[in-house]
């Protein structure tokens, strides 16, 4: 984990497993046992509020990703045939990757009623989840998303040339 302020505001990098990543669904996995203590130990709130921050920035920068780097690097991915960010780890859209960040975003306000996290950042990246959504409900087109990557194994993939199996409009 990587914890410091950025204009005096909490900044949680949190690193999921043994590559130097963050994944938006996995962080947030991680940290949740200790929302049951933020009442009781501030520090652990701050580093909590920092990763809702993180989670909101890295959503402002690509919704579609799932794994980002803690700034602009390198990754094993930057292949894969979407659109690659030098800040994304990897770009698999995933619907629990956005839906952990709102989760987290919750459990940490039932436990502290801390709303300082949910500022204007915060909101616009919450806008771009549900446009997001809306998006991949695909009711008039397929949509702006794609993802294929090569010589990996079939379910590491999309069908059809990346843009996922037919589907009917849903929602």
């Amino acid at each position: 984990m990587v914890f410091k302020t950025i204009n005096n505001l909490p900044d949680t990098f949190v690193i999921t497993g043994d590559i130097h990543a963050m994944w938006l669904r996995d962080s947030a996995a991680q940290v949740w046992p200790y929302l049951a203590h933020i009442q009781q130990d501030p520090r652990l709130a701050d580093m909590i509020a920092g990763l809702i921050r993180r989670h909101s920035a890295c959503i402002l920068i690509d919704p579609y990703a799932n794994a980002f780097n803690d700034g602009p690097a390198q990754s094993e991915w930057q292949s894969d045939s979407t659109t690659m960010l030098p800040e994304l780890h990897e770009r698999k859209w995933e619907l629990d990757s956005l839906c952990y960040a709102i989760r987290l975003a919750h459990g940490y306000w039932q436990s502290s009623t801390d709303r300082k996290p949910f500022d204007a950042q915060w909101l616009a990246a919450m806008k771009l989840v549900v446009a997001t959504m809306k998006a991949q409900q695909r009711k008039e087109n397929r949509g702006p998303y794609s993802f294929t990557r090569s010589g990996s194994w079939q379910a590491d993939t999309l069908a059809c040339d990346g843009w996922g199996n037919p589907a009917r409009p849903v929602g």
